[in-house]
């Protein structure tokens, strides 16, 4: 690859031009314009043009090519390096010339960059260790807003088509919608997330799991924490393991987010077809959900990526298949319950695995790329055969490409010679594959005949191989393979070996103590000893150390306690701490909880269950008891030994009867198996790890100098088995001699009987043939038989007298020998019994041992398994402790982040508060110059006639109609239209409109043209102040809205710290519970346990305490009952007195009161004027009468007045309810009018429903107007005749005759 544009080698003058690049490394693919495509490769961008099918390359001076994306708007190509500090280059195209670089904080990479559809902004998410998503804008290189997501690996990023305020953020298992708010210069970040469905397709509400809305604690468990806690996890990592089990599989995301993306593209076309009909969006620019046209079918193959063109058709790639699918949604394949969608056609692809279509602007080219790094360009009119693939040649004379498959430029040119050799050579290559042929079928007629012919005759297969060299070649080939089978099994047989020194070195190496077994010789009960392991040296240090430390602590309660027993004035006697000591001691078992101490165990070196509190005891209590169950463990195994030691000398001891037994069995020459014990595998370990060659069942590979040994050792076998024959064979021919001694032991007794002295040469001849024994053994009296006389075979007739005696004593001698046989064969039976018997008692006798240690272990199971309870109790209460550890720091660290975050808002709020004290002065002056320019309009044309006036005031109110302008989303606000370009350009279409009204055709007839003009200047300075008011209010409420979200974002912070410190107060009290609230293990009697109702009690809020607690309290509780009852009596006499003063006290208040009421009355004693008068006037009388006369005189001349203006107020009356009855005439008349009207208003409101709203003619709107005008005046008119009629009435009801009461 040369180098890219731009770079200079050494020795040159200029830069150097691509030659060559190719190769797709399967990232994104776009259309940089309607018919180009460009796509990273290595340290380049490649552009291919569809058209002119020419490749342009723009090089990364800094190495490979990072993330990657384009605008096919803007004509913009961005991609970042791969660098220490990365950058992101911005290229203009057709130039390729930089733009811009944007650098921000990211360390090592970037992984996704996105274009917005409209607008200078770009998005980019960085790796680790930032994970930061950052909002440019390009075109002025500033940026906007960033916000951190840790740990979050980014797998898509784009903008939304409408609005570029929305961003959609996809990660491997999380949807993320990002709004950027804006509010003048300052924009930010906001998060949204999107809830997933689960697997069966439904939306479950998101739960918090690290801060649960409920608890559910157990008193024997502890506390509910979170599953973050529990892992062990702080700070971000507890935060992103929280968000781990509510999300979904990768693969739901990616079917997920796809059906977002077709749905989205959905909408983006039909907004581009009706682009001048604004009812899919809202006021707000946010998608209307009713107005949207949604669509779901359910296709017959997998889908990875799918596109649509303008006529309802979608191509799909298949995954399953290397296919690419075309579908036609029509309206006639459209169902209210779509079964499954089969596809129109199936274009096969030379893709394999996933890929990604991708489809022009212009809907004319398709691309589609696969993960075997291959892209082919398509057209879409066609799409028979690819158009290209990614494999082109790019060169510098003429810029041809040549059109290529998936195979490489060598491979083209190979099957290029290939073809035209096999052109150039065909008859040749016909003629020897004919030749081929004819020798093939001779070759088979061969053998065919050799196998008719006998074996004798036959020849080897291979002796019809032709071909020597490929014969030697395919038995190199078979050699390799067997070397290569051989070194494979060699390395199998090599892990296995490996594998096998692992297990041993585990499991029997590292035990002091190997685990075997013990077996009862009759019974199937079988005891096993307990393996360990040999204890390290630090181990043994912490031990060591453990046991000092709780010997000087032991040491130091004592001193103490002999301090206490000292001050203390109620000492217990002797006699009484013995009893004391002595229930101690019996109740110790049933206090520690374990029958350790019974066992081997030493249970004085433990702490007392209910003084663990810390995490230091926990941790040595947890060595002191591993301690106590290896002591009993080793106990135990030192019995097990003895035992394994005496079934080893009983097998001994049976053996050697056993050799008795087949002595006398054979003597017996019976044929009955003789029961020999043996040892078992589990009871020899090691036989494990030596194999027997008869437990190999494969035949043995055996080499040259193995065979050689085998040999020589049957040889060696051969002679040991001749030796034993001769030696069998002497055996025999010492018993015939034996026979022939007791036949000479018997003539010789016989001799003697006539003889009675023999020289002694002779008897010593004899011993020294006889061995040295005249007589025979007991042994071999089973063996003897006597030889019948020689004369036997003759008749009886023919004996002799002689004979007969002979043959009578035979007869004799044959008898004796038969009843010595028996006699002995009886001996040998009753030995053989003697010793079954014992082997059958001893070994009896030790089933019973094994039967013992077996129950013994089984206790002794149970004593381990009660100090592993406690290990686990302890164990679990230091987790315990630990997870309450980690969840505070976790909290304590969220707090800290929280805190920054509460900082930060409060910054926003308040550069908020400014902003808004910055905005609202200048509105208020711009809204009050307003006002003064509409009162001085009338100030300067006060000297215009007054007709002029009121039409040149009508004018100088009307508004033109001004164009209404596209919302563009991309470069303002979603919710206010305020930026500065917009103020401009809507001033510019209001300015353009008021040219048509200040033409002189607009002018009123009379009036000057100079006053024409200055009417023209000051309706336009107004409008402009109403255009400018109207933006500064949109501008302030912008600015309001902004802070208002700043106050509601940071109440909630303040809520979530609320949460905290709650959360932290609960760990507290709950850490404060667990060190209190110990678990205390009891050893409880067995049997019924009588309650006195059926109901059991319930001790879950029960305390356990110590007994001598209870009695010293119930002690003190005694001393202060005596001392309570002698402060009742004396409060009981002092009580009388108070009672009495009590009594006295209130009679005094009684008689206190008495007197207040009198004095009361006396001070309220009523005294009118009359009385005053009366006392006063010296003539009452006289001055009585006087005031009455004058009183009448008042009176008659009122009564005059009175009844004259009845009469005119009744005159008044009688007028206005003619008026009334002529109004209610008129009403009446004007009710049935408008019910008319109300009718013929809903006849054409139905009318105006069905019929469409354009063909409505001005003329029937004109009138129609007219119609509500009317009707506004007239109710007009009839509220002002009601007040009116309302004031009539009024002053008619004053003048009502009134009657005067004169008291």
């Amino acid at each position: 690859m040369a180098a890219g544009p731009g770079t200079e080698g050494p020795g040159t003058e200029g830069p150097l031009e691509v030659s060559w690049v190719q190769g797709f490394s399967n990232k994104n693919l776009a259309f940089v314009n309607n018919q180009t495509v460009c796509y990273p490769c290595g340290n380049y961008i490649l552009f291919l043009d569809i058209k002119t099918k020419k490749t342009r390359a723009v090089q990364c001076q800094a190495g490979q090519v990072g993330a990657f994306a384009a605008n096919a708007n803007r004509r913009v190509v961005a991609f970042s390096d791969r660098k220490l500090n990365p950058v992101i280059h911005i290229y203009t195209f057709p130039e390729l010339s930089k733009l811009t670089e944007l650098k921000g904080d990211a360390q090592l990479d970037y992984t996704l960059l996105a274009f917005s559809f409209r607008g200078p902004y770009l998005a980019s998410y960085s790796s680790v260790p930032e994970f930061v998503l950052s909002v440019w804008n390009w075109q002025e290189n500033i940026l906007l807003c960033s916000e951190s997501q840790p740990g979050l690996i980014g797998t898509s990023l784009s903008f939304n088509p409408m609005n570029w305020q929305q961003l959609c953020f996809v990660a491997e298992s999380s949807v993320t919608i990002w709004r950027v708010e804006r509010s003048g210069d300052e924009h930010h970040l906001t998060r949204h997330p999107v809830e997933l469905p689960d697997n069966c397709g439904a939306v479950s509400p998101r739960k918090d799991l690290f801060f649960p809305p409920s608890r559910n604690d157990d008193p024997y468990y502890g506390p509910d924490l979170p599953v973050s806690a529990i892992a062990g996890l702080e700070g971000d990592e507890a935060e992103t393991f929280v968000v781990q089990p509510m999300t979904k599989t990768a693969h739901n995301v990616q079917e997920f987010v796809q059906k977002i993306t077709d749905v989205v593209s959905y909408v983006r076309r039909e907004v581009q077809k009706k682009k001048d009909n604004d009812k899919y969006v809202n006021e707000q620019g946010m998608f209307k959900a009713s107005d949207l046209k949604k669509e779901q079918y359910d296709l017959d193959c997998p889908l990875s990526s799918a596109v649509r063109l303008k006529d309802n058709i979608v191509y799909g790639y298949c995954t399953c298949a290397p296919f690419i699918c075309k579908y036609h949604f029509s309206e006639e394949n459209k169902l209210e319950n779509p079964s499954v969608f089969l596809s129109e056609e199936k274009i096969p692809s030379k893709q394999f695995g996933s890929g990604l279509l991708c489809l022009s602007p212009n809907s004319q080219w398709l691309a589609a790329a696969a993960k075997d790094g291959v892209l082919f360009i398509y057209n879409t009119s066609t799409l028979e055969a690819p158009l290209k693939s990614f494999n082109v040649q790019v060169t510098e004379e003429d810029g041809n490409i040549t059109n290529t498959d998936d195979m490489t430029w060598i491979g083209q040119r190979t099957q290029k010679v290939m073809r035209e050799e096999t052109r150039r050579f065909a008859n040749q290559k016909e003629e020897v594959q004919m030749g081929i042929k004819k020798l093939r079928e001779t070759i088979q007629k061969m053998m065919h005949e050799n196998e008719q012919v006998p074996d004798i005759e036959k020849l080897e297969l291979w002796e019809f191989n032709l071909d020597l060299e490929e014969q030697k070649q395919v038995q190199a080939e078979v050699e390799e393979d067997v070397a290569r089978a051989r070194k494979k099994v060699e390395m199998e047989t090599l892990s296995y070996c490996y594998l096998q020194d692992l297990i041993k070195y585990d499991c029997w190496d590292v035990m002091c103590v190997k685990e075997r077994a013990v077996k009862c010789f009759h019974i199937n009960c079988q005891v096993s000893n307990y393996p360990l392991k040999e204890r390290s040296k630090e181990e043994l240090e912490t031990l060591k150390k453990v046991l000092q430390l709780k010997k000087t602590e032991t040491a130091n309660l004592k001193a103490q306690k002999k301090n206490l027993e000292a001050d203390s004035e109620t000492a217990l006697s002797e006699e009484e701490e013995e009893k004391a000591a002595e229930m101690a001691d019996g109740a110790s078992h049933w206090l520690n909880g374990s029958l350790s101490s019974q066992y081997g165990g030493d249970t004085s070196i433990l702490y007392h269950q209910c003084d663990l509190h810390t995490k230091e005891q926990k941790l040595n209590q947890i060595i002191l008891l591993k301690e106590i169950i290896y002591k009993v463990k080793t106990a135990f195994n030192e019995e097990f030994d003895i035992v394994v030691q005496q079934k080893e000398q009983e097998i001994a001891r049976v053996k050697e009867r056993n050799l008795k037994i087949r002595e006398i069995l054979e003597q017996l020459e019976l044929q009955v198996e003789v029961w020999e014990p043996v040892l078992t595998d589990d009871e020899m370990p090691e036989r494990a790890l030596t194999v027997q060659d008869s437990e190999i069942k494969a035949e043995k590979y055996m080499t040259r100098e193995e065979t050689e040994q085998a040999e020589m050792l049957a040889r060696l076998e051969m002679e040991r088995r001749l030796a034993a024959m001769v030696i069998k064979e002497a055996s025999l021919l010492q018993a015939t001699v034996s026979l022939q001694a007791y036949l000479i032991n018997a003539a010789l007794n016989h001799f003697r009987e006539y003889k009675f002295k023999l020289d002694d040469e002779r008897p010593r001849a004899l011993d020294d043939m006889m061995g040295g024994v005249l007589e025979i053994r007991k042994e071999d009296i089973l063996k003897m038989d006597i030889p019948p006389p020689s004369f036997i075979s003759r008749s009886e007739d023919l004996w002799t007298e002689e004979e007969k005696k002979i043959f009578e004593e035979y007869e004799k001698k044959v008898k004796e020998l038969n009843e010595e046989k028996e006699e002995y064969r009886q001996f040998l039976r009753n030995e053989w019994n003697k010793l079954e018997t014992s082997i059958k008692e001893t070994t009896k006798n030790f089933d019973e041992i094994v039967c013992k240690l077996s129950e013994k272990k089984l206790k002794l199971e149970m004593v381990i398994y009660q100090e592993e309870l406690k290990i686990v109790n302890l164990i679990y209460a230091l987790l315990l402790d630990e997870e309450l550890d980690t969840r505070e720091a976790g909290l304590h660290k969220f707090l800290m982040k929280k805190k920054k975050e509460k900082v930060k808002g409060a910054r926003k709020m308040l550069t908020a508060k400014y902003s808004v004290e910055a905005y609202t002065g200048p509105y208020k002056d711009a809204l009050h110059e307003e006002k003064s320019l509409e009162h001085g309009f009338i100030k300067q044309f006060a000297d215009v006639p007054h007709d002029l006036l009121e039409e040149l005031l009508h004018l100088y109110r009307h508004r033109p109609e001004t164009p209404r302008t596209e919302t563009l989303l991309d470069t303002a606000d979603p919710y206010v239209k305020g930026s500065p370009e917009d103020y401009q350009d809507a001033l510019s279409l209001l300015m353009k409109a008021m040219d048509e009204l200040d033409s002189p055709e607009h002018m009123p007839s009379g009036l000057d043209p100079s006053v024409w003009e200055c009417f023209c200047l000051a309706r336009r300075s107004k409008m402009e102040s109403e255009e400018l008011v109207k933006w500064k209010a949109l501008a302030l409420t912008d600015k309001q809205a902004c802070l208002q979200r700043r106050v509601n974002e940071n109440d909630k912070m303040k809520s979530e710290l609320e949460n905290i410190f709650q959360e932290l107060t609960w760990l507290k009290e709950e850490k404060m519970k667990l060190q209190q609230n110990v678990t205390v293990q009891f050893l409880l009697k067995q049997g019924q346990v009588e309650l006195e109702s059926t109901q059991i009690p319930d001790y879950s809020d029960a305390v356990l305490i110590d007994r001598s607690v209870v009695e010293e309290l119930n002690c003190a509780l005694a001393a202060q009952g005596e001392k309570k009852i002698t402060a009742m009596v004396e409060s009981k006499d002092f009580s009388k007195g108070i009672i009495q003063l009590e009594w006295e006290h209130k009679k005094m208040k009684m008689q206190i009161q008495d007197l207040k009421e009198k004095a009361r009355d006396i001070v309220i004693l009523p005294i009118s004027k009359d009385c005053q008068l009366f006392l006063s006037v010296n003539n009452y009388d006289t001055h009585i009468a006087q005031h009455l006369a004058g009183m009448e005189q008042s009176l008659g001349v009122m009564d005059k007045m009175h009844k004259k203006n009845v009469k005119k107020h009744q005159k008044k009356v009688r007028e206005l309810k003619k008026c009334i009855h002529l109004k209610e005439q008129a009403n009446y008349e004007l009710s049935l009018q408008l019910k008319e009207m109300l009718v013929s208003v809903s006849e054409r409101m139905h009318i105006f429903e069905a019929a469409d709203t354009r063909d409505i003619s001005k003329k029937i709107t004109r009138q129609r107007y007219q119609e509500i005008v009317k009707q506004k005046y007239l109710r007009i008119l009839i509220r002002e005749q009601e007040k009116q009629l309302a004031i009539l009435r009024s002053e008619a009801e004053s003048w009502k005759p009134r009657t005067l009461h004169i008291t």
